[in-house]
């Protein structure tokens, strides 16, 4: 049986809403780590500006 991947409903709304205001066309990609290691991130955001990049990672926690 091969593995599943779920997104969490809230990290999914988040990442669609960043890749809305974080253009591709502007060096923006938004990542969703699916390792079970990465369990301190949940969405990563990377920019690419000519030779350099810079990323910044992303844990959603909800409140209840």
């Amino acid at each position: 049986m091969d593995p599943v991947f779920t997104l969490q409903w809230p990290e999914f709304l988040l990442a669609n809403q960043l890749q809305t205001l974080l253009p591709k066309k502007e060096g923006y990609s938004v990542f969703v780590p699916v390792s079970r290691q990465e369990k301190a991130v949940d969405l990563a955001i990377l920019r690419k500006r000519g030779g350099s990049h810079k990323t910044i990672t992303i844990q959603i926690k909800l409140l209840t």
